[in-house]
Formats: C-alpha cells, sequence, structure tokens
C-alpha cells in the first residue's frame, strides 16, 4: 500500500513539475520552511512504521522542541506527543518523540513539490505529505 500511494503521489507531483527531477530539500531549506512553524499533513502518515488514515499536526519550536497531535487517538499509542527535532547534514528531519516510534529518532527527508511538501525516509517509503498552505506560522496548539 505504501508503495503505490507513494507511486500515485509521484505522478501527481511529476505532473505539475513536468519533467523536473525531484531532490529532497538541504539542511538550511528545512530549517528555514519548517522551523517556527505548524505542520498538517494530509490524513495519511505512518506512525510506529505502520501507515494510518490520520492527519497529524506538529509544531517544530526553534529551540528544537516537537509537539505533536493526531486528529484521532490510535488503538495502540497516545495521540499527542512530544519530542525534540533536528536535521541532519544531508537534510533530514528527525524527530524524537516521547512515545511514537518508540521513542527513536524518526527521520524523513523533505521534497518541496508544486503545492506541497513530500516527506520520504531513507528507504524511500511515503511517509505523509503536507500541503504548503496547511503550514502555518507559530504554534497553533497555543492558539
Amino acid at each position: 500500500m505504501k508503495k503505490l500511494f507513494f507511486t500515485l503521489v509521484s505522478l501527481c507531483a511529476a505532473t505539475t513539475l513536468g519533467a523536473t527531477t525531484m531532490t529532497s530539500m538541504t539542511k538550511d531549506e528545512v530549517i528555514s520552511t519548517f522551523a517556527g512553524n505548524t505542520i498538517t499533513t494530509i490524513p495519511l502518515s505512518t506512525i510506529d512504521a505502520q501507515l494510518i488514515p490520520n492527519r497529524i499536526t506538529i509544531y517544530l519550536d526553534k529551540s528544537n522542541k516537537a509537539t505533536g497531535k493526531l486528529d484521532t487517538k490510535p488503538e495502540s499509542n497516545v495521540q499527542a506527543d512530544e519530542g525534540t527535532w533536528t536535521v541532519s547534514d544531508d537534510g533530514a528531519l528527525c524527530i524524537t518523540w516521547q512515545h511514537w516510534n518508540e521513542a527513536k529518532p524518526f527521520c524523513d527527508f523533505a521534497y518541496n513539490a508544486n503545492n506541497s511538501f513530500i516527506f520520504i525516509n531513507a528507504e524511500g517509503d511515503f511517509i505523509s505529505l503536507a500541503l504548503k498552505k496547511n503550514i502555518t506560522p507559530g504554534n497553533q496548539f497555543t492558539q
């Protein structure tokens, strides 16, 4: 299912980008795009290595703290979590949640498409997609 969805997303992205090859964002691009912003994905995300039909909202503050909340509580985990985030030299956005992903770092590469950001893990698996219109400045959890 992951591969099929990623293929569909890739085809949609390729259609909007033309023949342009997509490359992951650099460390500086990831930090300038996401630090201090709240990101809300489409209602399909990966948590604990399982693709689930659930939207996640994440705030990445500028001091490397992360706050996240799923729209619907999964059966096997908490609905909201906190953690820390970093960006590796190769541009991978890594979040270590207190509960999600068994408290292990979860790293994704962000790809800048026409109207969205596509998140792919190091193995090339689709993780999630966030429409650019759903990225808002500041901590939307406190507003």
